[in-house]
């Protein structure tokens, strides 16, 4: 008996720890699996809602605006958001390359496009070159090998150098960009502004600080316009690359987690400190007004000598300043 009992415990043998610990962790990764699949779908499930319903809320308030009590339609706060988008959406076709590398106007900003996507690809191979020289120097901090040291902190200085001498390119190109923009929107404003006969007498009646929009608020649109061209660009660009290295590497739940977190933070912000963009509008006409007010004392300064009117002027000229200083401070 005590023979058989010995060959029965020969011929089956106990699983091993090791196949054990192996059967184990091959679980654990396709649990993983399986939930980062369930969080990405989450997550793409999230933002279709979001997505569908701000369609919604676009084709509500394009169908059913609401009226004020004294019978005038006016438009919700879904109307405002699609006219800014629809705002938007014009600026973008009127700056964007028509064909790309066209010759002439149609292709404006094509070479500083190209150039903003090959140093960006340059920026995140130099990154990732210094990131080993970064993991090098901490190994031989350890070693004490001074020739190694050296060379270390050599290729760490020149990589700094190509940082600088890639950030400086990337800036001239996006004020480069900048400048295109802002010619593009200009011509397009002045087209506008001449249509027709004596349009213009009918656009300053309208719109007071016309002068004001076309000049500074139109630089000021350009430059931001550009700004988030070459911060799209890099984040493409960049976030591509590291997405995919960590998706092959760590599967899809680290590699959805910033997203996740992205559009959670974004609901959040949203939803406690909204923002309230038309405080910008109101400081831009504040300063429109400040502005006329002194070119008009400029261009009728002998008649305010002459009728004795400068306490009223220096009035008019606090009032606007204080409008001015009220507008900005709700703006900060």
């Amino acid at each position: 008996e005590i023979q058989r009992a010995r060959s029965t415990s020969r011929s089956s043998p106990l699983p091993s720890l090791a196949s054990v610990v192996m059967g184990a962790t091959l679980s654990k990764m396709a649990t993983g699996r399986r939930l980062g699949v369930v969080a990405l779908l989450v997550v793409l499930g999230a933002l279709k809602a979001r997505r569908d319903a701000r369609i919604r809320r676009q084709k509500a308030a394009k169908t059913s605006p609401t009226a004020n009590g004294s019978g005038n339609k006016k438009p919700g706060t879904a109307s405002k958001k699609a006219k800014a988008a629809a705002v938007k959406k014009r600026i973008w076709s009127i700056i964007w390359p028509k064909r790309y590398f066209a010759p002439g106007p149609d292709g404006a900003g094509s070479i500083e496009l190209l150039g903003l996507v090959v140093l960006n690809l340059w920026r995140v191979w130099t990154l990732l070159r210094y990131t080993v020289t970064v993991q090098s120097l901490d190994k031989i901090i350890i070693t004490r090998d001074r020739v190694q040291w050296r060379k270390a902190l050599l290729t760490s200085v020149f990589n700094g150098l190509e940082t600088a001498f890639i950030e400086g390119l990337l800036r001239l190109l996006r004020a480069r960009l900048g400048m295109i923009f802002r010619r593009k929107l200009t011509e397009a404003l002045h087209d506008d502004y001449f249509d027709g006969n004596a349009s213009y007498y009918h656009v300053e009646s309208a719109v007071p600080d016309a002068d004001t929009r076309i000049t500074t608020d139109v630089k000021t649109t350009a430059a931001g316009f550009a700004e988030y061209t070459g911060s799209l660009l890099f984040t493409s660009v960049s976030g591509g690359f590291f997405l995919t290295k960590i998706l092959l590497e760590y599967g899809p739940v680290f590699a959805g987690t910033p997203f996740v977190y992205v559009v959670g933070a974004g609901v959040l912000i949203g939803k406690l400190a909204p923002v309230d963009w038309s405080l910008l509008g109101q400081l831009s006409v504040a300063r429109a007004a400040y502005r006329a007010q002194h070119t008009r004392l400029v261009m009728h300064n002998e008649a305010v000598a002459v009728l004795q009117g400068k306490g009223a002027e220096e009035a008019i000229l606090d009032t606007r300043l204080s409008a001015v200083v009220a507008a900005q401070g709700k703006v900060d």
